[in-house]
């Protein structure tokens, strides 16, 4: 079989119903839940089954309603990884039974170790028409499903190859920073919500005085809260898990222009909610049971920009979002001296953090000097969105308006539109601006010469 399948769906196969693909799905689900050892001994099904979903996966006509597809990656999440991988999600075997038949084909399916990590990247973003709640726990299982092939020496090198592959693999960093800053955002706002209840609450007096009916609007308060807190720091917590084992080998894909400074802004603006002077309102009576581990998120936060701390982009990145206070960093570098992370960060590592640390001080220095010296810039040399001189001036064809490259990329991440009009717009419409390119240069290198 060679991949991906012709754009063109045969009539054989479109004209099978799709409730008998859903069928299979949820057969092959209750099988692995039920009884898995009944799935040993026909490695030859199971291999087949694997090579219709990778297949149907990589090209959509074959299979492209958004709940059908996120029912794939359920019965791969079930049919695949161990007893332990699978807590958190789904049922486990009482027995923590599972099919040997079916481990051993995900690590040796060839086809699979070529296509099915990019397949579960796409899917990532396929499934965010199936509602909130069930986004979520789609969305969860497929992480766990991406960190099972990640350690499986077999299938990542499919990971370095989509990190060259700059389109793919910039859409689905861009969605993944997307749901991280709103999941972290909404959880930790309502983490200090459900601290101040739990406050009310404990305090018997002031709690009595209320009516029973402000008692029960609370009480409902607090439940909601919970459930929405848990089950965004589910899915929140593997997205973190997945930017940090990533960026221990892929780093140049994270730092281009388009996401270097959403990277940076992710992971900054995490570190300060985790580290800042209002850490304390996120101290609840029991975080366990809203998913929330401060210890390991903060971690996680660190380890990955430890494996950015290298990267000159990086520090630019950090600079272009702001959040660059020396105090964040004192914070963080404080943090990791604590006893509790003695065993994750060595001297090393701490150095490593203090070096780029102060690289990002001496660039914010730098940075603040020549945006001091461009404060007289002509208004045509600035972005009209951002309103700072433009490094990549291009035009958008569609309003014959001037941007900066770097801006309108971000833009189009999000919404495939000139922000003008409307219209639509892709970045291989982008006419670059050169004549003003070079009058910006010439410009800037006056600048330097006086």
């Amino acid at each position: 079989l060679r991949l991906p399948l012709p754009a063109q769906v045969p009539t054989q196969f479109s004209v099978i119903p799709e409730f008998f693909v859903e069928d299979m799905m949820d057969f092959m689900m209750f099988v692995a839940q039920v009884d898995p050892l009944q799935l040993n001994g026909h490695a030859s099904a199971i291999s087949s089954f694997l090579t219709l979903v990778v297949a149907c996966l990589q090209q959509p006509v074959y299979m492209n309603k958004p709940h059908l597809r996120a029912k794939v990656g359920d019965a791969l999440f079930d049919l695949f990884l161990l007893p332990d991988e699978r807590r958190g999600a789904g049922h486990v075997h009482p027995l923590n039974e599972f099919s040997q038949d079916c481990v051993d084909t995900l690590y040796n399916h060839q086809i699979a170790q070529q296509h099915l990590a990019p397949c579960l990247m796409e899917l990532y973003g396929d499934v965010e028409h199936t509602g909130f709640y069930e986004k979520v726990s789609h969305r969860f299982k497929i992480c766990k499903l991406l960190k099972k092939l990640w350690d499986v020496p077999t299938h990542r090198p499919a990971f370095l190859l989509i990190s060259k592959d700059k389109t793919k693999f910039v859409k689905f960093v861009n969605g993944i920073l997307n749901e991280t800053n709103t999941l972290i955002t909404e959880a930790l706002s309502k983490l200090q919500d459900i601290r101040q209840l739990e406050l009310d609450m404990a305090n018997q007096a002031e709690w009595a005085a209320q009516t029973e009916e402000r008692q029960r609007e609370r009480a409902d308060e607090l439940s909601e809260s919970s459930r929405q807190v848990s089950s965004s720091l589910l899915l929140a917590n593997e997205t973190v898990h997945m930017f940090c084992y990533l960026s221990t080998e892929i780093v140049d894909a994270f730092m281009i222009p388009e996401l270097r400074t959403r990277v940076a802004t992710t992971l900054n603006a995490i570190l300060v909610k985790l580290t800042g002077p209002r850490a304390k309102e996120l101290k609840v009576s029991d975080p366990g049971k809203y998913n929330f581990n401060p210890k390991l998120l903060l971690q996680e936060i660190l380890r990955t920009f430890l494996n950015f701390s290298n990267s000159e982009a990086f520090v630019d990145g950090i600079v272009e979002s702001g959040f660059s206070d020396s105090k964040m960093f004192e914070q963080a570098a404080k943090a990791m001296r604590r006893p509790a992370f003695a065993a994750a960060f060595s001297a090393a590592d701490r150095h490593a953090f203090e070096k780029c640390a102060a690289k990002v001080a001496a660039a914010v220095e730098i940075a603040a000097k020549e945006d001091e010296a461009m404060e007289d810039a002509p208004d045509e040399f600035l972005d009209p969105l951002l309103y700072s001189v433009m490094g990549d001036p291009v035009i958008l064809p569609t309003s014959n308006n001037i941007m900066d490259r770097s801006t309108i990329l971000q833009h189009l991440l999000n919404d495939a539109t000139d922000p003008f009009n409307r219209q639509h717009l892709t970045p291989e419409m982008l006419v670059p601006a050169t004549e003003l390119k070079a009058r910006i240069e010439a410009w800037k290198a006056g600048l330097k010469r006086t």
